[in-house]
């Protein structure tokens, strides 16, 4: 499909460069001078179009404000059409007759040179939004599907959930009095239950909600290794933030993946979530003798996880890790719509 458009997009270009050379030449009757005009303009509409719609739009658009975006677009638009004055006057004009080029800084020129590369700029903008809401709805119905596969399959897995909760608060009582403990933890597995059956299926969930989830995760992991990892996990987000369900999971879910087989003293494994100029940045750090496997592209997990990420966020989001000589870490980075 990519080759597909790039070869239209080839040929496009071929034609309005042939059909704008032959109506120059008929008009100048100079070939080598209409062709040097043509040259000199289709090379700064093509950088024009394509450095707003490949570059700085995809690179910028969400990342910095709308001021921000607006300047730097205008400063690139400058320096293009600058590039393109100077080398009308240096190189062009010196092939027509002497005197007779209308590339001469004058007002012409100007005015000739800025109107037909802001035509350019306004096309880039207009072909970069149309396919910007191409891609969103094709994201959204490809969401919808896979959202409705998930709830089909949930449905599937609902056999008798009450039964199911039923028997998890009469274990939890039956339990209570004489082990607290393990009381504790049915408790937290049926709230793990219930996020499953509640919340996952929605298109966002609470922060708070999801942390719950986590922690709940992390304390019933941590009783079935023989020895339990020692864990901090630093929280400083805004209240009220909404987030799409189990985003995070997938790199907590990889510390007891990675970490079964541990033997020994185990230093501290951080995990971190913060929030900074509207991005959510969630970091996990652990020693690098702790991953016995993988880095961060290896898993089923992670695999779905960046699939769903580019549903969610096109490629507006971050999933990297680093290696040190004694610590790995992954970070994830999604944007706070």
């Amino acid at each position: 499909m990519k080759n597909k458009l790039l070869i239209l997009q080839i040929l496009g270009w071929t034609l309005a460069f042939i059909f704008f050379y032959v109506y120059l030449d008929s008009r100048l009757k100079h070939p080598l001078y209409s062709f040097a005009c043509a040259v000199t303009s289709f090379a700064s509409y093509v950088l024009v179009i394509y450095g707003y719609s490949n570059f700085l739009y995809p690179r910028l658009y969400r990342r910095v404000s709308l001021i921000k975006f607006i300047l730097i677009v205008v400063i690139f638009f400058a320096v293009v059409l600058g590039i393109r004055l100077l080398v009308e006057v240096l190189f062009v004009a010196p092939i027509n007759h002497p005197g007779s080029s209308m590339f001469n800084f004058g007002p012409s020129h100007l005015l000739y040179g800025f109107v037909t590369s802001f035509l350019a700029l306004i096309t880039g903008i207009l072909l970069t939004s149309v396919s910007d809401n191409i891609l969103r709805t094709k994201r959204e119905a490809e969401l919808k599907r896979k959202h409705a596969e998930s709830e089909l399959n949930l449905l599937k897995a609902q056999l008798q959930p009450h039964f199911l909760f039923n028997s998890l608060n009469n274990l939890y009582y039956d339990v209570y009095k004489t082990q607290p403990e393990v009381a504790q933890r049915i408790a937290m597995l049926s709230d793990i239950m219930r996020y499953f059956l509640e919340h996952s299926p929605e298109e966002k969930v609470l922060l708070a909600v999801e942390l719950d989830f986590i922690n709940n995760y992390i304390e019933l992991e941590q009783v079935r290794l023989p020895q339990p990892l020692e864990i901090e996990f630093e929280v400083q987000v805004s209240e009220g933030i909404m987030l799409p369900p189990m985003l995070l999971m997938p790199l907590v879910e990889n510390l007891f993946k990675h970490g079964t087989s541990l033997r020994g003293p185990v230093d501290l494994i951080k995990l971190s979530l913060c929030e900074q100029k509207n991005q959510l940045i969630f970091t996990v750090i652990n020693p690098l003798g702790y991953t016995v496997t993988g880095g961060i592209r290896t898993g089923v997990g992670i695999r779905n996880l960046r699939e769903r990420l580019k549903l969610l966020y096109d490629q507006d989001f971050t999933l990297r890790n680093e290696t040190t000589e004694e610590t790995y870490t992954a970070q994830l980075i999604i944007p706070l719509l």
